[in-house]
């Protein structure tokens, strides 16, 4: 698999192995767009919630064989501690995409857009308020660092 696609995919899923990183500011910002498809997941399943079983147990066992097959991708990494956060995602990622695919069937959606005007407000409007706390949350991160490091130099 070619590196961008494989940055890509690991963008897209939020798994975020740390091993490639964006670089410039339309790499940056391509990889932002992609985390924040995982915005459009929450609208969707709030929007077209079905509590029909059938739904969330095929969701279910799709997420237990790729999970697992996924888990078994990277168990050939030289020894580390068990990172029990990565195996949750690699478990995660294929439930969450099942299940969306399932919910939108028949809905129209083009690609991964809401048919819904309301819908598509939810999605823009979440994706908005990430990018919000994450700028806020950013810029009081750094405020405290610079506030540490000048009473560091007292």
């Amino acid at each position: 698999m070619p590196d961008f696609l494989y940055f890509s995919f690991v963008t897209q899923t939020t798994v975020g192995y740390g091993d490639f990183s964006a670089a410039g500011g339309l790499g940056r910002a391509l990889a932002a767009f992609e985390a924040m498809l995982g915005q459009l997941y929450l609208v969707t399943v709030v929007a077209h919630f079905d509590p029909a079983p059938a739904i969330w147990l095929n969701s279910l066992g799709i997420s237990a064989v790729i999970g697992f097959a996924l888990l078994l991708s990277v168990a050939n990494e030289p020894a580390r501690p068990a990172n029990h956060w990565q195996t949750f995602r690699l478990f995660l990622m294929p439930f969450c995409v099942s299940s969306f695919s399932a919910l939108i069937k028949g809905q129209g959606y083009m690609l991964i857009v809401p048919a819904r005007a309301l819908e598509r407000y939810w999605s823009v409007g979440l994706c908005a308020a990430f990018v919000t706390m994450v700028l806020v949350l950013r810029a009081w991160r750094r405020h405290g660092t610079d506030t540490r490091l000048s009473g560091d130099r007292r």
